[in-house]
């Protein structure tokens, strides 16, 4: 046996058919059973077997998988038996809910991994093996039930098959549809210079306008070059106002420090000050002390001046009683010798008068002798007291005036002990200052700007914190906040600018992104072009070597075929360019198939099926007929199975619903099998 033979079929659960196990012959064998017995079932089953059932619905209303799967059952397996031209027997189980099935030896090994496994179709085993892919399977040696059940609205359609399948090898396949199809895909799938709103000419189109926008994008990269110039020199600005800022307020510190001890210096000075005006107070109150000591030691002279005068005054008297005696004397004398009494009146009264000054005179002395020698004692003694209270009053400022300059001198001392802390102070701040600013330039100065730079801070630092007072570092600190401010705020502008830039850049990206896709598109589309021209090229060429170098062979075997089932009725089949598929008739003349029967159409189809058996795959397949015959008379079925029966050497499974099969083959004694579904 030199061809490949399927011995037996064992069906767990497929569509309707359950727990059925069939065992086939070497040539022909009729599987009968009434219509909706599974017939077509079965030649799906086999078919299925070797590829699976596809969940995929393939144009179809419901998928093989949906179709074929038992819905009151749950197994939905099988297995098959078969046999290669080399002898090589193989035994394939699949669960049809699973993709891959498990394949078998004749060792029954499982070599189900010695076989490519595609994703979307499973293991090709069977490809591999045979060289046939399930639509071809179908297309040739399968006969499938509604490919031959056709009246007259149809017979167009198997006669296209058949020239199809003459002028290309595959009866699927017309070349005129061909090219019409890759031209209608080159419109559809690409376009032309001459059309619009096609494939080609959109992707061109926003080609085109990406990179009209690109390019007017392009001047936003040197914008935000521009922007990120600035945005460096102001963060550095930045930077350096808040590295600025941060030395001022560690100097402001330093400043309020060394204010707090100068105002302690100030303090004392205010103090020393206060004191030296004190002491000038105090110098001229004692001044004023000695001036009234010596003011009193003058009053109590003058006293004694006055003491003087009173005694002067009592000798007054005295003259006046010396008077008196000689106004008494004279009056005497008058009234004596002169005899003259006014004179001696007159002498008389002065003599009276000046008695009577004397008494008033003795006695207002008297009483102001008393009152004098009472007011000097007064006065003595409190001459003593207030000398004594003055010149205590003076020993007192001279002591006050003493602690004041004691004081004074120790302030003075003090003050210069504080300056000479506040210049240590200052110093030692100092350093600290300018060794934190160099930390931190460690961290963000470049290193071959940070002598020079840490030389400019130095410089700033000593600058600020030696020349400038705390009122001028207080305004420095102001204007340096509100220049960070600016310059942050300058920032923030840049970054918004920077950000809106972004999206732009961002979209020049996707620009870019989208020109290479459309970049991309276009080649593909130039591949997909050049493909369909390329197609085309090769339709043609093949179409060609087909007519020129298979066609006649095709067309021979065919009509060799032909010539047989139908009796020498019809003796050959030809295809020109001219007039399609004609044959010759039994007077020597050319008619188009379009003229025959259906029946006769029937017979090409198959013959042509035939005809191309030991072309298609590397195994001799088994011939699958699903009522084949239906348009079949009793001499062209006959003539037919005879045909199969002396002329094939291949397998034949014939599945039918009548026993006209049967009774040819029994009565012309050909060799067969009958299975009853």
């Amino acid at each position: 046996m030199d061809y490949l033979k399927i011995n037996n079929l064992k069906i767990n659960g497929f569509g309707n058919i359950r727990d059925k196990q069939i065992d086939l012959s070497d040539r022909i064998n009729v599987i009968y059973g009434e219509n909706e017995s599974g017939k077509s079932t079965f030649l799906k089953f086999i078919i299925n077997i070797f590829y699976g059932a596809s969940k995929n619905k393939k144009g179809k209303d419901i998928s093989d998988f949906e179709k074929y799967k038992p819905w009151n059952i749950e197994e939905f397996s099988g297995k098959v038996t078969y046999t290669l031209d080399n002898d090589e027997r193989y035994e394939v189980y699949r669960e049809f809910k699973s993709k891959n099935p498990k394949i078998y030896n004749d060792n029954l090994e499982e070599i189900s991994k010695e076989f490519n496994i595609d994703k979307g179709k499973g293991n090709e085993f069977f490809y591999e093996q045979t060289g046939v892919d399930e639509d071809t399977l179908i297309s040739s040696i399968a006969s499938m039930q509604q490919e031959v059940k056709l009246d007259e609205k149809n017979q167009n359609m198997i006669i296209q098959k058949i020239a199809n399948i003459v002028s290309t090898g595959n009866d699927n396949i017309s070349l005129k549809k061909a090219m019409d199809i890759l031209n209608k895909r080159m419109l559809s799938d690409v376009g032309t210079e001459r059309t619009q709103d096609r494939p080609i000419n959109i992707a061109i189109k926003k080609y085109n306008e990406l990179q009209k926008e690109k390019k007017e994008l392009i001047s936003f990269i040197d914008e935000k070059y521009e922007i990120e110039d600035k945005k460096q020199c102001i963060e550095r600005e930045i930077l350096k106002n808040e590295r600025d800022l941060h030395i001022l307020k560690d100097i402001k510190s330093v400043k309020e420090k060394e204010k707090i001890e100068e105002e302690k210096t100030n303090i004392t000075s205010d103090i020393n000050y206060k004191n030296e005006e004190k002491i000038r107070l105090l110098e001229k109150e004692k001044k004023e002390i000695e001036d009234l000591i010596n003011k009193k030691k003058k009053e109590n002279n003058k006293k004694n001046t006055v003491n003087n005068v009173k005694e002067k005054s009592k000798m007054n008297v005295l003259s006046c009683v010396c008077i008196s005696i000689i106004l008494l004397i004279l009056t005497v004398l008058s009234y004596v010798f002169i005899k003259n009494m006014i004179v001696s009146v007159i002498l008389a009264i002065c003599f009276i008068l000046n008695l009577v000054y004397i008494f008033s005179k003795i006695r207002v002395n008297k009483n102001k002798d008393k009152i004098r020698k009472s007011n000097i004692k007064i006065d003595i003694e409190n001459y003593t007291e207030g000398i004594q209270e003055i010149e205590n009053e003076k020993t007192k400022v001279e002591k006050e005036i003493e602690i004041l300059s004691e004081s004074i001198k120790e302030n003075e001392e003090k003050i210069i002990s504080i300056k000479n802390n506040i210049h240590s102070f200052i110093e030692e701040n100092k350093k600290e200052i300018i060794n934190r600013c160099y930390i931190d330039m460690n961290k963000t100065t470049i290193e071959n700007e940070k002598d020079n730079e840490i030389d400019v801070v130095i410089k700033f630092i000593n600058e600020n914190i030696n020349n400038k007072e705390l009122e001028e570092i207080n305004k420095y600190i102001e204007e340096l906040s509100d220049e960070l401010n600016n310059n942050k705020l300058k920032l923030h502008s840049l970054e918004i600018n920077r950000k809106n830039i972004l999206p732009k850049l961002e979209n020049l990206a996707n620009i870019d992104e989208m020109l290479e896709e459309k970049k991309e598109e276009l080649e593909e589309l130039d591949i997909r072009k050049e493909s369909i021209n390329l197609a085309k090229q090769t339709i043609e060429n093949s179409h060609n070597r087909m007519r020129n170098n298979i066609t006649p062979k095709f067309t021979t075997e065919l009509s060799n075929i032909i010539n047989e089932i139908s009796g020498g009725k019809y003796k050959k089949v030809k295809l020109n360019s001219e007039n399609g598929l004609i044959v010759e008739i039994e007077n020597g003349s050319y008619i188009p198939v379009e003229l025959l029967s259906v029946g006769t159409i029937d017979q090409l189809y198959l013959s042509l099926r035939l005809a191309i058996l030991k072309e298609i795959a590397k195994e001799d397949l088994p011939i699958i007929l699903d009522e084949s015959f239906a348009y079949y008379d009793d001499e062209r079925l006959k003539n037919i199975l005879k045909y199969l029966s002396k002329n094939i050497n291949n397998q034949v499974i014939i599945l039918t619903c009548t026993n006209r099969e049967e009774k040819i083959l029994r009565e012309e004694g050909l060799e067969h099998n009958i299975i009853k579904l």
